[in-house]
């Protein structure tokens, strides 16, 4: 499990900035879990990432996002119905605490950062490479 935190900004000059602010990661627990667990765990760790960096920067952020390539988990925090079982309940309380439906975004698996955490290669993790420097849509304009 793996939650990454960047800051974005567009300068003076409309140029997109992208920075490598944190990350946390966790292996995964000996006993056996689902993926969309799993999933749903790192969802929690990006929040309470995300909560931190913003109680202990003086940066205020004018918005944030969330991504996440789970669509098991982005239904879960969508669904108003909530009638999970406590595992899942719980861990949705948290992130309904800490953050708001519209700040989660789908992410297509190629494209998420966070899953280079995951691997047993960490030649991903290379300074000029998307781990310090954002995904590549980061650093493009926004689109309406």
């Amino acid at each position: 499990m793996c939650a990454v935190a960047y800051w974005r900004w567009v300068n003076n000059n409309k140029q997109i900035r992208v920075c490598f602010v944190a990350s946390k990661c966790r292996v995964s627990p000996v006993k056996p879990v689902t993926v969309p667990r799993l999933e749903l765990q790192a969802a929690v760790m990006a929040a309470r990432l995300a909560n931190a960096l913003q109680s202990t920067h003086r940066i205020k952020t004018a918005d944030r996002y969330f991504w996440c390539d789970s669509t098991t988990v982005l239904q879960w925090i969508h669904n108003n119905k909530r009638s999970y079982k406590p595992y899942v309940a719980h861990r949705l309380g948290e992130i309904d605490e800490l953050t708001q439906i519209n700040e989660w975004r789908y992410v297509p698996t190629s494209m998420n950062v966070a899953d280079k955490g995951t691997r047993e290669n960490f030649d991903s993790l290379q300074l000029d490479g998307e781990w310090f420097n954002g995904p590549t849509f980061l650093h493009e304009a926004e689109s309406s």
